[in-house]
């Protein structure tokens, strides 16, 4: 009974009051309807040209074609119910919550747009966390001036309650925020020395995280990681199972050689000490059930690692992600069936290698790390990378070949009579 009041009340408080539009309010919309982070055109056609209200925005999104595709005719309201809750939370909706918004909407007592309002409005706990990390990286997606909607997809689709996901969605798109230098000089102090800024320094300890995607599928693997740490911290040296016996049914993963001293089918050691004289390699292999799959290999995060001694006198260690040390510039992965050579990074843009497996289960590869800067010619890094684009693109529409088809790199349209179409 008390829920069902409390669900009363977030009703007709989006009801009765008309919100004033923000960024953070209608951000939220967009990813409640579209799962997805708002574009930076679209975002600013709401909150700059429409003149509306929240509560107006949200009943204008349902005249959209992005809308209509998403949710076309026949679509039920369960199933609407649950997209909503999987595009704000990724989770379905408790069963009394959902059947009496399933009631609600049934019987016409509320529309859609009012539902969605009162949904996020009402997040609470892990939900609102949830929300509120999608909400802060959908804001700098849309205020770095980015458009793509793939991207603002892709960006969104892995972003938990873990801030971790946060940090990893912002260094994918380099969206992270760039640290102030210090102030410049004051000429009156003949103390101060003109700034000159601090090299930042090659890590002595580190670990890399790659990403298998088969998009055609919609399949992805987890961040897996890569490396070697000296120490004797056995909590965070063998953090990796290694996959023993095989895969069965549907699957893509990857999985590491097993190093000197690990016998087969126990953990994978994932961490690294950088040896500033010395090339090193690692062993991985990309496996799924597919032998015809096209599948994106990136990597996501040089994560930098500072030891510190905890209360029981272990070792461990704090995380630091970035994407201008200099040792990215020495790394670059290698395709050991063909000899395909791709830098980690070009032009500050991790880069993503595609490839076919040819009719095999399994391919193999190697993340080198160079004694000297990377000089592989970026043109086949380029392709493949927009290679990948392609066929992550290609998959949707695959997905949506039903749907009607239609332009999202545009300001959104409004059909109403209050509208300023562009």
């Amino acid at each position: 009974m008390l829920k069902k009041l409390i669900i009363l009340i977030l009703f007709f408080a989006v009801s009765l009051h008309a919100t004033v539009s923000d960024e953070e309010s209608v951000a939220k919309l967009y990813i409640a309807t579209f799962d997805r982070a708002p574009d930076a055109d679209g975002l600013g056609y709401w909150l700059k040209n429409s003149g509306l209200t929240l509560e107006e925005i949200a009943q204008s999104f349902f005249d959209q074609k992005e809308t209509k595709a998403l949710y076309p005719e026949g679509h039920s309201n369960k199933e609407f119910i649950e997209a909503v809750y999987q595009n704000l939370f990724k989770r379905l909706g408790d069963k009394k919550g959902g059947a009496y918004w399933l009631m609600e909407l049934d019987s016409g007592s509320i529309s859609r747009d009012v539902f969605i309002l009162a949904v996020i409005n009402g997040a609470l706990g892990d939900d609102a966390v949830i929300l509120e990390n999608k909400t802060l990286v959908g804001l700098a997606f849309a205020n770095a001036g980015m458009n793509d909607i793939d991207d603002a997809r892709d960006i969104m689709s892995g972003i938990t309650a873990d801030p971790l996901s946060v940090d990893e969605a912002l260094f994918k798109y380099d969206l992270r925020p760039k640290p102030h230098p210090p102030s410049p000089p004051n000429p009156a102090n003949t103390s101060d020395r003109p700034y000159s800024p601090t090299p930042e320094p090659k890590p002595s300890n580190w670990y890399i995280r790659l990403i298998a995607e088969d998009p055609v599928r919609g399949m992805k693997t987890e961040s897996t990681q890569l490396g070697e740490l000296e120490g004797d911290d056995v909590v965070s040296r063998y953090t990796l199972k290694a996959l023993n016996p095989p895969f069965g049914g549907t699957y893509i993963d990857i999985v590491f050689v097993d190093p000197d001293g690990v016998a087969a089918g126990n953990y994978k050691v994932n961490f690294r000490a950088y040896s500033p004289e010395s090339e090193d390699r690692w062993r991985f292999t990309v496996k799924t059930n597919d032998s015809g799959a096209t599948i994106l290999l990136t990597w996501r995060g040089l994560y930098l690692l500072d030891p510190y001694i905890d209360q029981q006198n272990r070792t461990r260690y704090n995380e630091n992600q970035s994407i201008t040390n200099p040792l990215i510039k020495q790394m670059k992965l290698v395709d050991s069936s063909n000899g395909v050579e791709i830098p980690a990074l070009v032009n500050g843009k991790v880069q993503i290698y595609t490839f076919n497996m040819s009719g095999q289960k399994e391919r193999n590869f190697e993340w080198v790390v160079q004694t000297t800067q990377v000089t592989t010619s970026t043109k086949e890094s380029k392709l493949s990378t927009l290679q990948a684009r392609a066929l992550q693109k290609d998959a949707k529409i695959m997905k949506q070949k039903n749907l009607e088809l239609f332009d999202l790199s545009k300001p959104p349209m409004i059909d109403s009579d209050y509208s300023n179409e562009k």
